[in-house]
């Protein structure tokens, strides 16, 4: 778990096995969080939120942009980490799922600078999501909560991105 700036085990010290659905082998072990884990974290994140927000969304913008850049920086070993731990087909799923990821941190890096209404106003960093949803980038947001100047921008990031 990445928790207040750094990867830390549960407070319980509790563990699950990470197994390849390929071979039934652990490929590894993850840290096993419980509701004391969730109010550290929570904790964690409203004291950073004040020093978030005294960031220009500019600031904040660049910061989501170097995500990306390290994401794609290891596109090949996160996409292989994918295939072994879910069984995604390397080319037809993972690349795709980790170029996604890209995607969807820099738009949230752009739509977090057209959001900025004044002063004072800072919309919140984007999250890693749980089991259930995408593995890696979380599922997209609902199509309600677009509006034509987010579309504008993700339709422009999407073509850069595109090869």
């Amino acid at each position: 778990m990445f928790v207040n700036g750094a990867w830390v085990d549960a407070l319980s010290g509790a563990v699950d096995a990470a197994t390849s659905p390929a071979t039934g082998k652990q490929i590894g072990t993850v840290p096993s969080g419980d509701r004391a884990d969730a109010v550290a974290a929570i904790s964690s994140a409203r004291e950073a939120a004040g020093g978030w927000a005294r960031l220009s969304a500019f600031e904040r913008a660049a910061l989501l942009h170097r995500v990306a850049d390290v994401i794609e920086g290891r596109r090949d070993e996160l996409a292989r980490t994918l295939t072994l731990d879910q069984g995604k087909p390397l080319r037809a799923e993972a690349y795709d799922e980790v170029d996604e990821l890209v995607v969807y941190w820099r738009m949230a890096a752009e739509d977090g600078r057209a959001a900025v209404e004044g002063p004072g106003t800072a919309p919140a960093p984007p999250c890693a999501s749980g089991p259930g949803t995408y593995p890696i980038a979380g599922a997209p947001p609902p199509a309600e909560k677009f509006t034509p100047r987010s579309m504008r921008s993700r339709r422009a990031i999407t073509e850069r991105s595109s090869p």
